[in-house]
């Protein structure tokens, strides 16, 4: 009877056309083959006959049954294989991989059923290429569970079955026998690579594409180079070498990275190879497994310069950058980045163990320089590495002496040096933003601690402008040396005023040592606004009477002692004092403190004492002192520091009128000189009667009246004849 063509049961449903009996299915297609029914035969037996009744309804459990019991005729068995051959359903829902594990599985039973039943058959490539492809579609996707060591005899068997059935890989396509290599390495068949990478290397049709090409040669070398890792073995290293070699021979691409972990793996001597002069190659293009050392000679001589670099790399990771250098010194174009980086790390890292470190860091910044001169552009890891590079010069200790490092350079330069011509080469790359924030600031601190004043303000500012987030300086004793640097300067106050800017928007409060210097410098150059808003802003962080002082100090420095008493006033009155008052209310009476801190901080200047205008203003200001003092003693509401100072200021103050810490230019007539002799001594007795009566001064304040008082010691106190004769002539 005719026999209808076959269609998969899952496109039934679309349409009985006969368009779709040869549509292939739409997963696993490579290498497929429709289902092909087996041609009738006009002696069937009842075998026969049931065998094929069971292909028609594709019954494959029936077939592989009758096929246990019985031998088919070989078109039965070619046509129940294309039957399951066919894979998984070409319109996947569930199960997809769990029938492509019972495809393979009956495969494999019919391909071990075809060598004993039909000896003197051969099975058709695509047949077999068929069955290839679908074991190591599965062999992929269970790819980590050939990789775990409990699985070894698993993944020996599961190589093995693919072994056996590839037979030679000449019969394969080249695709499928490199997928065939690169699966069998990573099952790590290591003995069967060796063959297996000359029949691939030999296809007559190998791959067009040559990335996909090296793909297994960089897996047989990648699981060569683990192998070696588990067992030392040199068999491994044998077979890594070779997978280089022939992709050297057939030009196609390998990793660096590859290379590298082999030539480290294989130890600096057989790496040192590399670097002498190449040899002509000699090894054909199969797997040889010859010594080492030959085979290194062979890889040498196929690409000389690449071996070179690779092995230049590799020896710096060994802290030998000798062939690194000489490299570089060539100033050949073409060397690659990493040579330069590998060469820079090493050297870097000797800095860093104090080996040789100041002609390490010299070599390290030539070959930065060449690198610039090559073209190039350095990276962030690079950069870090020269911070930390310099970062350990800071601190002197101990270092050993490396010989070809010395050599290598004539005369040492000073580190402050190298660094700051450094930092001026990366301003000018504009290279900042390549570097990582922390490595900035720690480079800052460098500066800053070598008191590179400018150009700490540069990388400051540049700082600034690629990492607005972050506050380049955070230690309170480095921006202090570069906030006094520049408002100590007028070139550079401006920079000054944005460093203090900064530093108070990040919360942070002014050191107090650096707060009257700096209203100081605002103040000489009229900047009396930004001076209101410096002590607007600290008056959260200093205490008021402190911060008094420094305002009025800077004042007066600069012989504005209206200002000075102004702002002493504004800051040392409470709310509560400086409440309206009108005619009919008593006006409000400053606190002591403010008298305190304007008497403390005049007596600073002589020039007050020697002005009759200033004078006045300062008695008169003590009178009020006076009775503000009888007022808070009355009120139990007086602190005996704060009535110290006012004394310790006025006396000083008279000391300065009688010459005592500076002679005047015109001296005081001697009534003016007895006047002041006798001031001195009645301030001197109040102040010590109050000191009895209301508790001892502070220790500090204590020695500053002993100081004083010596002072008073040897200031002679003028003659009742002196006096007359000042006053009658003589």
């Amino acid at each position: 009877m005719p026999r209808l063509a076959w269609v998969p049961p899952s496109l039934r449903w679309l349409t009985r056309h006969a368009v779709l009996q040869a549509l292939p299915p739409t997963t696993f297609t490579r290498y497929w083959q429709p289902f092909q029914p087996p041609p009738s035969e006009a002696d069937e037996g009842e075998t026969t006959r049931s065998f094929m009744t069971a292909l028609e309804n594709q019954d494959i459990d029936a077939c592989l049954a009758m096929l246990r019991a019985h031998t088919p005729a070989y078109p039965l068995w070619l046509s129940l294989w294309t039957l399951v051959a066919e894979g998984p359903n070409p319109i996947p829902a569930s199960g997809l991989y769990d029938r492509l594990d019972t495809v393979c599985w009956h495969l494999c039973e019919l391909y071990h059923f075809h060598q004993s039943a039909y000896p003197t058959r051969s099975i058709p490539p695509q047949m077999r290429q068929r069955l290839v492809y679908l074991l190591l579609k599965r062999a992929e996707r269970i790819d980590a569970t050939f990789v775990a060591e409990a699985r070894t005899e698993q993944r020996r068997t599961q190589a093995s079955i693919l072994l056996d059935v590839a037979g030679d890989l000449h019969t394969l396509d080249g695709d499928l026998a490199g997928r065939l290599v690169f699966r069998l390495a990573r099952m790590q068949a290591m003995d069967a690579l060796g063959p297996c990478l000359t029949a691939y290397m030999t296809h007559d049709a190998p791959p067009q594409d040559m990335v996909s090409a090296a793909q297994p040669l960089a897996a047989v070398l990648d699981e060569a180079l683990a192998w070696h890792e588990r067992t030392g073995q040199e068999a491994a290293l044998i077979l890594g070498v070779e997978a280089i070699r022939l992709a050297f021979l057939r030009s196609w691409p390998i990793k660096h990275t590859l290379v590298q972990r082999w030539l480290r793996q294989a130890g600096p001597t057989l790496t040192r190879l590399c670097l002498a002069p190449p040899s002509t190659p000699r090894f054909p293009l199969a797997y040889t497994a010859r010594p080492l050392d030959e085979l290194v000679r062979d890889v040498h001589a196929l690409r000389p310069q690449y071996m070179y670099e690779r092995a230049a790399v590799v020896l710096c990771r060994m802290n030998d950058a000798r062939a690194a250098l000489d490299l570089v010194e060539t100033r050949r174009p073409g060397i690659p980045f990493d040579v330069y980086a590998s060469a820079i790390s090493a050297l870097t890292w000797m800095v860093r163990t104090r080996v040789s470190p100041q002609a390490a860091l010299s070599l390290a910044l030539r070959t930065f320089e060449a690198l610039y001169e090559a073209g190039m552009h350095a990276d962030e890891q690079m950069y870090g590495e020269l911070v930390r590079a310099f970062e350990s010069r800071m601190h002197s200790r101990p270092a050993e002496t490396c010989a070809w490092v010395e050599a290598r350079v004539d005369e040492p330069i000073p580190w402050t040096t190298l660094l700051a011509s450094w930092t001026r080469h990366m301003m000018a790359h504009h290279d900042v933003p390549l570097v990582r924030a922390d490595h900035l600031s720690r480079l800052l601190r460098l500066h800053i601690r070598c008191r590179h004043g400018r150009q700490s303000r540069q990388l400051y500012e540049q700082m600034r402008e690629h990492h607005v987030s972050m506050l380049p300086c955070t230690s309170p004793t480095l921006f202090g040396w570069l906030f006094m640097h520049s408002y100590s300067r007028p070139t550079s106050l401006s920079f000054a005023m944005r460093l203090y800017q900064d530093w108070c928007a990040s919360g942070r409060a002014l050191p107090q040592a650096h707060i009257e210097p700096y209203l100081r410098s605002l103040l000489a150059y009229g900047m009396a606004s930004m001076v209101q808003r410096v002590v607007g802003d600290q008056r959260a962080h200093v205490p008021l009477p402190t911060l008094a002082s420094y305002v009025v100090r800077a004042h007066l420095a600069h012989g504005h002692d209206e200002a000075a008493f102004a702002w002493a006033s504004n800051l040392l009155n409470t709310p509560e004092e400086a409440v309206d008052w009108d005619d009919t209310s008593h006006p409000p009476v400053p606190s002591l403190t403010y008298y305190a801190v304007c008497f403390y901080e005049t007596s600073r200047y002589p020039q007050y004492a020697m002005d009759p205008h200033a004078r006045q203003r300062l008695d008169a200001l003590f009178g009020e002192f006076q009775l503000g003092l009888a007022h808070a003693i009355a009120s139990s509401s007086v602190c005996m520091d704060t009535i110290s100072r006012a004394y310790y200021g006025m006396l000083r103050v008279t000391l300065q009128v009688l010459g005592a810490d500076s002679s005047p230019a015109d001296p005081l007539p001697l009534p003016d000189r007895q006047a002041a002799w006798d001031r001195i001594h009645t301030l001197w007795h109040e102040w010590h009667d109050l000191n009895r009566s209301l508790g001892p001064t502070a220790t500090s304040l204590q020695g500053d009246f002993d100081a004083l008082y010596a002072q008073f010691q040897h200031v002679p106190r003028p003659s009742a004849a002196h006096i007359d004769g000042g006053q009658y002539g003589g």
